[in-house]
C-alpha cells in the first residue's frame, strides 16, 4: 500500500492522468484486500471518473468492474448491479467479448443471490457462448464450470456433466490446477446426484491434485468420497483406507463436524470388517 501511495503522489505531481488511473485502480484493489472498503471505492470512483474523461473504454470496464466487486463484498446488490451493468455497456459498445464474458458472469453471480436462477443460467450460457466464440479458454473454462455448478443445484446433474467434463479439460490445458480441481469436484458431485458411475480416475486424479495444492480439506472430503464409492461396491478394507486418511487430514483443520462424520463411518465401515 505504501509504495502504491507514493506512485500515485508521483503521479498527481507530474499530471500523468493515465498513470493515476491505473495508480488508483491499484490502490483500490490493495484496499479492497485489506477490507478498507470506503477508501477503495473512494479510489476505484475517481479512477473511473477520470478514464471516462480520458475515453478509454478498458480503463473504465475494469474501474467498474471491481467497483462492482467491491459493493457486493459489502451486500449492495443493487449498486453493484448498477456497476456491472455499466461495465457491460463499454464492453458492448466497445466490442471487447472477453470483458463481456466476466460481467455476465458477474451477473449471473447476482441473479442466484437473488434467487431467480434460472436467470442466471441463461447468463452463464451467454458467458459459454461468448467466450467460446472468443476462444478464450480460461474465461469459458470457468463459465462452464460455474453453470455446472448450478445446474447440479437445480437437479439436473445429468445436464450439468459435459460442462464439467468440459471445464476439466480446459483447465487442464491452462496447467490451473486449482480451477482443474474444482470441476474436478464439481464432475463427481453431479455424476453422484445423476445416479452414474463415477471414474475412478476422476477420484485419483482431483486427490493427486488436492495433495500438489496440500489442500487437507479437499484431502479429507475426496478420501471419504472414495470411502464411500469403495463401501457401495462392498470393498470395505479399501473404504477404510479412505476414511483413515480422510480422517488424518481434517484433523489437520478445525472442521470438528465433518472430523463426527469420518468417525462415523469409520465405525460402521469396521463393524462390518467384524
Amino acid at each position: 500500500l505504501a509504495y502504491a501511495e507514493q506512485a500515485a503522489s508521483l503521479d498527481r505531481q507530474r499530471g500523468d492522468v493515465e498513470a493515476i488511473v491505473r495508480d488508483l485502480h491499484n490502490l483500490g484493489t490493495i484496499l479492497k484486500g485489506m477490507k478498507a472498503f470506503d477508501r477503495a471505492i473512494a479510489c476505484l470512483q475517481e479512477a473511473l471518473d477520470l478514464a471516462v474523461q480520458l475515453e478509454d473504454p478498458a480503463k473504465q470496464f475494469y474501474s467498474a468492474h471491481t467497483l462492482a466487486n467491491v459493493h457486493r463484498e459489502l451486500g449492495h446488490i443493487d449498486v453493484a448491479e448498477e456497476y456491472l451493468r455499466r461495465a457491460d455497456e463499454v464492453a458492448l459498445a466497445r466490442r471487447m467479448p472477453v470483458e463481456r464474458s466476466f460481467t455476465l458472469v458477474g451477473l449471473a453471480h447476482i441473479r442466484l443471490q437473488q434467487g431467480a436462477p434460472e436467470a442466471a443460467i441463461g447468463l452463464y450460457r451467454e458467458a459459454v457462448e461468448i467466450s467460446r466464440k472468443a476462444r478464450h479458454a480460461e474465461g469459458l473454462a470457468q463459465a462452464l464450470r460455474m453453470l455446472g455448478e448450478v445446474l447440479t443445484g437445480l437437479g439436473s446433474a445429468a445436464e450439468a456433466l459435459p460442462h464439467f467434463q468440459e471445464s476439466v479439460a480446459l483447465f487442464a490445458q491452462l496447467h490451473d490446477s486449482n480451477g482443474q480441481l474444482e470441476a474436478l469436484e464439481g464432475l463427481i458431485r453431479a455424476a453422484r446426484r445423476a445416479g452414474g458411475t463415477v471414474t475412478e480416475g476422476w477420484y485419483a486424479q482431483a486427490l493427486g491434485l488436492a495433495e500438489a495444492l496440500d489442500d487437507a480439506p479437499r484431502r479429507a472430503w475426496l478420501h471419504n468420497l472414495s470411502g464411500i464409492a469403495a463401501w457401495e461396491r462392498g470393498d470395505y478394507p479399501e473404504a477404510l483406507t479412505h476414511y483413515e486418511t480422510a480422517l488424518a487430514q481434517v484433523r489437520r483443520t478445525d472442521r470438528r463436524a465433518d472430523e463426527g462424520v469420518i468417525l462415523d463411518s469409520l465405525g460402521v465401515t469396521l463393524g462390518r470388517l467384524g
